[in-house]
């Protein structure tokens, strides 16, 4: 019966073409054939011999399936040396008796291999043989068939940097692109870029504004580092618009915060000749400000000491000359700046409002370079060059008052009306900056900048008084002296580690001071009254010293260009000395001692007193920043920063930052962010009126890190014509807001409630061109801005005092011919709040539900300005003329109160001022 049953299934024709050795084996052995006859007999009994018949052939292909073996389960043993990899596939093959197919120029000619097996499988025979080469095998119908693995297209990273060909300075978001793979990069904020690209040889387009277009080819066979020098245009810049650019095509992205260049902000017409950044910032959306500058920048609603300001990557404390009318910025050392308003990235802390990043330059490496400019105000001057055989560069820039003329009247009615008197008024400020390669991969740099405000002034006052029937004259002389300003330094330490992996360890120290010592003495002018009760002095002093001394290290990476991480952490020490105290001679006699004659007194006398406590504070951040494309459509910037601060109390923050774009066409795109921001410093002011007078405090158990939220919905879009245009709306809630002047004046006493709240919320339009010989933007801010803050009896709301409704700016620039720009601006901002200065009774006496509810006229002033431009082989020359409030209107910057009715005088700081320019490069 079992003989029977294999001749059945051995000559079934389905069968007999697909069996091998093993399996025709296996048919004619005894266990499968009775499991066939089993199976036969027990359907039969089932199903009277039908399904049987009609389901054993399936059964048994199963049976056999199971126990088939591979041809690359055959054992083999075999044994060769040093043999081409075609002579030893020809061993195994006649060893193994089976067919390998495979084609010879597959393998290189002169590649040996060697190989010893013993009863190993087939297929560790092959594996062993065809190793790196590329190789791999399959078997078709109990053959073996060798093939080529498709080979994936090997990628290289291209890093480097892009630098200034006749100065070796080092350029910021320059765009590296490849056209032929729509791909690129844009340069970090040191010059930086890594752009990964197939193997081959590829062209590359460089481009920066203000600069030719630089082509080249390079070819890619392995990991190349190349710095590409772009050469200055000849004539005025004009945008580079990269082949294919959208609005966010390139990371890392650029759009995150409104980019300022020297030519645009040296192009703005100048107060007295003297050009600012400051002033340029001031014409962007959502920026809010006082008459002519004066009172700080107020960004989107929150309040001036919310801003971090950053010099070189260090923060600047008071950025401000003369009250915000000047910056502390000069325009011969700033390369690049950049104002972060909303979608503020997680690598920026330490602030609640902004972020405004300035970069100085670094100094020409290739030739030794100067200049210097005069105007009605200042005097400038710069020099760079080279050192080392061009390893290192250094520049130093110098800028100081030359004529108080126009300062000194400004200073008098800021800060104590226009009576005659001595007075005197002046600032400085210079930068240094050394830089050196050490090689190719690293490069330090070393910053370092000074400036100060001085103003001094003596005051006398002659009146009569009557006691006992007799006139007697009385003289009283006030003395004042305010000084501030800024010390900052900074060692940087640039590395590349790998082609797409760069570092930056930065050591920095920053330095704020601020003083303001006044006195007043009143004594009678004849000597037999000297020791009477009209003699009377008193002495205020209001004093701030911080410190901060910190170490920050960044991290940029760049897998690939659709990917890229930034993450790092720093670690800061502040040290702050706030004080503010009053002397009154009548009340604490004890404290001073006898000093002689009050008529002799002046500020010298009190200056053992000049010191106060200091406070410690330790601040630590960490932060990662992942920016990446998602499909053609989504651009995203994720990122998480973490703070801890450490005085009398303990805390720890986390900060998110999303932000997200999303692409409607190649052109246009929405865009939203989401983002926290903690601010562990505050500032008391004085003042109503923010003048420099500024005591910086650490958060402490009263007074809580001060924290705001801020959502932003927008759209932007590039037009033809090289014109940009976005809208976006805002949304943002502070917490912890130190209390206005005067209750923020008495910091340093026990005060039951210091915070509130602070509510801001508008809608921005820009429309800028950039292309071409007209330029300049346009914007449009629709903003509310409230502060809550609670007193004795009640929780009140009222405007800020920086509230305004409506705020339309536009700066236009014409390039008549190669030499000669035309340039004009108008402001026009709706009512703002009232502001009264710190000597008014009507401030101190002001109740909460009333503050700010006095609003004064529009704002409105034009500016224009003609410059003149000429190159020469050696020599560059600059002449300008400029008009600052043409039509010299009248816009109050605050009110004081009068003796006269008691009604709010307003003080008028800038009514129409020419200015005159010269300077001189070579």
């Amino acid at each position: 019966m079992f003989q029977k049953i294999k001749s059945r299934i051995w000559h079934q024709p389905l069968y007999q073409h697909r069996y091998t050795e093993t399996q025709r084996k296996l048919a004619t052995s005894v266990s499968p054939c009775l499991c066939v006859y089993l199976f036969n007999k027990f359907f039969k009994c089932i199903s009277f011999g039908i399904l049987p018949h009609l389901l054993t052939p399936l059964f048994l292909l199963f049976l056999l399936q199971a126990n088939a073996q591979s041809v690359f389960d055959k054992k083999i043993t075999i044994s060769f040396d040093n043999y081409p990899i075609p002579q030893a596939l020809k061993e195994v093959a006649e060893l193994a008796k089976v067919d390998i197919a495979f084609s010879p120029r597959f393998f290189d000619e002169n590649k040996r291999v060697s190989l010893g097996a013993k009863f190993k499988p087939l297929r560790h025979v092959l594996k062993k043989i065809l190793y790196d080469t590329g190789v791999e095998f399959k078997e078709i119908d109990q053959q073996i068939v060798l093939f080529k693995k498709p080979k994936k297209p090997r990628r290289y990273t291209l890093s480097g940097f892009v630098e200034d060909r006749s100065t070796g300075e080092r350029l910021i978001s320059a765009t590296v692109y490849c056209p032929e793979q729509e791909l690129g990069t844009i340069t970090n904020e040191y010059g930086f870029y890594s752009l990964t690209l197939p193997e081959k040889t590829q062209e590359v387009v460089v481009s920066y504004l203000g600069y030719q277009e630089q082509r080249q080819s390079v070819s890619l066979s392995k990991n190349l580092f190349n710095t590409f020098r772009l050469q200055p245009s000849v004539t005025l810049a004009e945008i580079i618009v990269t082949p294919g650019q959208s609005v966010h095509e390139l990371l890392p992205s650029p759009a995150n915060g409104n980019q300022l260049r020297p030519e645009e902000f040296q192009a703005v017409p100048d107060l007295g000749g003297e050009s600012d950044l400051l002033r340029i910032a001031q014409l962007l959306p959502g920026v809010q400000t006082g008459a002519d500058g004066f009172g700080g920048l107020h960004i989107r609603g929150g309040n001036a000491d919310q801003n971090l300001v950053l010099l070189d990557g260090v923060p600047v404390y008071n950025p401000d000359h003369l009250l915000g009318i000047f910056s502390v910025f000069n325009t011969s050392a700033i390369k690049s700046a950049k104002l972060y308003r909303g979608s503020i990235p997680a690598r920026f802390g330490g602030r609640a409002s902004s972020v405004f990043d300035v970069r100085t330059k670094e100094g020409n490496n290739q030739q030794w370079s100067g200049g210097a400019s005069i105007d009605l105000i200042s005097g400038k001057a710069f020099i760079e060059g080279p050192f080392a055989k061009g390893k290192g560069s250094i520049l130093l820039t110098g800028r100081a008052t030359l004529s108080d003329t126009l300062l000194i009247g400004l200073a008098r009615k800021a800060f104590y009306g226009n009576e005659p008197q001595e007075t005197q008024y002046d600032f400085y400020d210079m930068n240094a900056k050394v830089s050196y390669s050490l090689s190719e991969n690293d490069r330090l740099y070393f910053s370092y900048y000074r400036g100060n405000d001085y103003f001094d002034g003596e005051f006398e006052r002659f009146f009569e008084e009557i006691s006992d029937d007799e006139t007697i004259g009385i003289e009283e002389q006030y003395y004042v002296s305010l000084e501030w300003g800024n010390t900052i330094s900074s060692l940087r330490w640039n590395h590349v580690f790998s082609p797409k992996l760069f570092a930056n360890t930065t050591l920095t120290y920053s330095r704020y001071q601020f003083s303001n010592d006044q006195l007043l003495t009143i004594s009678p002018e004849e000597e037999e009254y000297e020791d009477d009760e009209n003699e009377f002095f008193e002495y205020d002093r209001a004093f701030s010293n911080i410190n901060d001394g910190a170490l920050r290290v960044d991290f940029s990476y760049a897998p690939n260009v659709d990917h890229y991480l930034r993450f790092g952490g720093g670690y800061t020490i502040h040290r702050v000395e706030p004080q503010s105290y009053q002397y009154d001679e009548d009340e604490d006699e004890e404290t001073f001692g006898d000093f002689g004659d009050i008529d002799s007194l002046d500020l010298q006398d009190f200056d053992s007193f000049q010191e106060g406590d200091t406070v410690h504070a330790h601040e630590l951040e960490a932060y990662v920043e992942d920016e990446f494309k998602l499909g053609e459509k989504w651009l995203f910037n994720l990122g998480l920063r973490l703070s801890a601060f450490h005085a009398d109390d303990f805390y720890f923050n986390v900060e998110p930052r999303l932000i997200g774009h999303y692409s409607l066409t190649e052109r246009s795109a929405l865009k939203a962010s989401l983002t926290r921001n903690v601010q562990y410093l505050h500032r008391g002011s004085f003042n109503e009126i923010n003048l420099p007078e500024d005591v910086w405090i650490p958060s402490a158990e009263s007074l809580n890190p001060q924290e705001a939220w801020q959502v932003t919905l927008g759209w932007e879009s590039l037009l033809p014509e090289g014109l940009e245009m976005s809208l976006e709306g805002y949304f943002k809630k502070m917490d912890n807001l130190l209390v206005p002047f005067p209750d923020s004046s008495f910091f340093l006493e026990e005060i039951d409630s210091l915070a509130g709240r602070g509510l801001s919320y508008g809608m921005e339009f820009f429309v800028k061109k950039t292309k071409g010989k007209t330029g300049g933007w346009l914007s449009y801010t629709l903003s509310r801005s409230e502060r809550e803050f609670a007193n004795q009896e009640e929780t009140v709301k009222y405007a800020a005092r920086f509230d305004r409704r409506h705020d339309f700016k536009i700066f236009l620039y014409q390039r008549l011919t190669e030499n000669w720009q035309l340039s004009a601006n108008w402001l026009y901002g709706s009512p703002m709040p009232r502001l009264l200065n710190n000597n008014d009774d009507e401030i101190q006496t002001q109740s909460y539900p009333f503050r700010n509810d006095d609003r004064i006229d529009p704002y409105h002033r034009l500016d224009i300005g003609l410059s003149f431009i000429k190159k020469m082989k050696r020599w560059e020359h600059t002449f300008k003329l400029s008009a600052y409030n043409v039509y010299n209107r009248k816009n109050p910057a605050f009110f004081r109160q009068t003796s006269q009715n008691g009604q709010p005088r307003p003080v008028y700081l800038l009514g129409v001022i020419p200015g005159i320019y010269y300077g001189v490069k070579f």
